[in-house]
């Protein structure tokens, strides 16, 4: 069983503060999982771990074994093309593609408001306390706008084309969210000023996808990067990417995810896509374009 990844558009950071975010799948980057009986529990994957979030795979198997009430004799095969700790949610789809297969092989067939509600609880072993918007986006692999839990599905108006740079750094999801609850703590009035701006954007946002404003669109990803970089989660990396895409004429371009790392996203036009890739391909080792629809 598959998932996709994910990329957050819009609202990053703010959506812990019950603040509006936007998602939407990339539905070429996927995890598989796939089930077959075996006299002892085995666990195979397709990349090296380190042990830390080895640790965090074994902790959300055995959660979801004694979650769904299945006995441990099978062997899980988990494959992926999604990169770990880099914003594109590969947690998430771990989670929704494991809950999928163990569903299918025990017959459970878990319907996707239930498997979404499983795979909040899996992201709590990886994240601390995560917004929702990872599992939701990814369990029913369409944009959405999303508030509170509350999730409504995005019709888009015009195709969104994106170009993902990876910046080559890793950096922890729970890490960076925590320090950002500690600087919250200390800052409340200026970050809680910060997070309603974001908040706004993404509303504003909301609009132009629906409408298929692409240039206003651009304009408040870069403005969303701007906020985000006052609430200290942008890096330098991150933000000479954006420099590059916005200097050859991305509409906008902002950091996706937790930010410290991971990647910068770009709303470009098909027609200048390509040259964007190229400028930024020297600085990047992982440059991947897809198309929201």
């Amino acid at each position: 069983m598959r998932a996709p990844g994910k990329i957050i558009l819009f609202g990053e950071h703010a959506v812990v503060y019950g603040k509006s975010g936007i998602a939407a799948p990339v539905n070429d980057l996927i995890t598989e999982v796939k089930i077959q009986p075996c006299p002892l529990l085995s666990v195979s994957y397709d990349r090296i771990f380190e042990e830390e979030d080895k640790q965090k795979v074994e902790l959300l198997i055995e959660f979801l074994l004694k979650k769904l009430k299945i006995n441990s004799s099978i062997k899980i095969k988990i494959s992926s093309t999604l990169p770990i700790s880099s914003g594109l949610g590969s947690s998430a789809s771990l989670s929704v593609s494991l809950i999928r297969a163990l569903s299918n092989y025990s017959k459970q067939n878990l319907n996707n408001d239930i498997i979404n509600k499983i795979a909040f609880e899996c992201e709590k072993i990886f994240h601390g306390t995560p917004s929702g918007i990872d599992n939701t986006v990814i369990t029913y692999a369409k944009p959405v706008f999303f508030k509170s839990g509350v999730k409504e599905v995005l019709d888009v108006k015009k195709p969104i084309n994106i170009v993902i740079a990876n910046s080559g750094v890793r950096a922890s999801t729970k890490e960076v969210v925590l320090g950002v609850r500690e600087r919250y703590n200390q800052n409340k009035e200026i970050y809680s000023n910060i997070f309603e701006q974001i908040n706004q954007v993404t509303i504003n946002a909301r609009v132009c996808i629906k409408t298929g404003n692409l240039e206003e669109l651009g304009k408040l990803m870069t403005t969303n990067h701007e906020l985000l970089k006052k609430i200290e989660v942008s890096s330098a990396k991150l933000d000479l990417l954006c420099e590059i895409a916005l200097a050859n004429k991305a509409y906008g371009a902002k950091l996706a995810g937790a930010g410290k790392g991971g990647n910068m996203i770009a709303l470009v036009d098909e027609s200048n896509k390509d040259k964007i890739i190229n400028e930024l391909t020297p600085l990047s080792k992982w440059v991947y374009y897809t198309v929201i629809k």
